[in-house]
């Protein structure tokens, strides 16, 4: 997994602009368990609309819950591993803590899931394939994805990690 450096910039108690912080991000998580290539690398998170615009306190220096928190918002980048990494051992791995269930087996894909909220997700480097209940398409580096609290799957069919960067904002049907 490629490290990503994460730079904040802030304004300081004299008013003027600096780099507060400038390192590579530490807090990562497995969002499937037991698939090491399957990472989330948590790189901020808001709890409040507008937002609270101060840094003096670094969020990603604790776990940093799957969803945003009720008028929040989670940076993350994902590293989406190929389906052949866990296909064949869905009764091994966890996903975001939990087992796979028999329905999600029997699903269109076994990684199908839907959350309320409002994502943006934007293609890194590799390709990977969105899955929904009545299509597909296939996404490449530059892409954009705009998810509407969908039901939906990232499907992986190359052999290398896809890596995308996630912006999940609270939302309410």
């Amino acid at each position: 997994m490629k490290p990503v450096r994460r730079v904040v910039i802030a304004q300081t108690a004299e008013n003027q602009s600096a780099i507060v912080n400038d390192a590579d991000i530490e807090n990562i998580d497995h969002f499937m368990e037991g698939v090491d290539s399957a990472v989330s690398i948590n790189c901020w998170a808001t709890d409040s609309a507008p937002v609270k615009i101060s840094c003096n306190n670094d969020p990603a220096a604790s776990p940093i819950a799957f969803l945003p928190t009720e008028r929040g918002s989670v940076l993350r980048i994902c590293d989406i591993p190929p389906d052949s990494a866990f296909i064949h051992q869905l009764d091994d791995i966890l996903l975001n803590g939990q087992p796979v269930t028999a329905e999600q087996k029997e699903a269109k894909h076994p990684m199908m899931h839907q959350v309320d909220v409002m994502v943006y997700g934007f293609i890194l480097t590799g390709s990977v394939t969105l899955i929904s209940d009545t299509n597909q398409t296939i996404l490449n580096p530059g892409d954009v994805v705009v998810d509407c609290g969908s039901h939906h799957a990232w499907s992986n069919h190359t052999n290398e990690v896809c890596r995308m960067v996630f912006v999940l904002l609270d939302g309410e049907r």
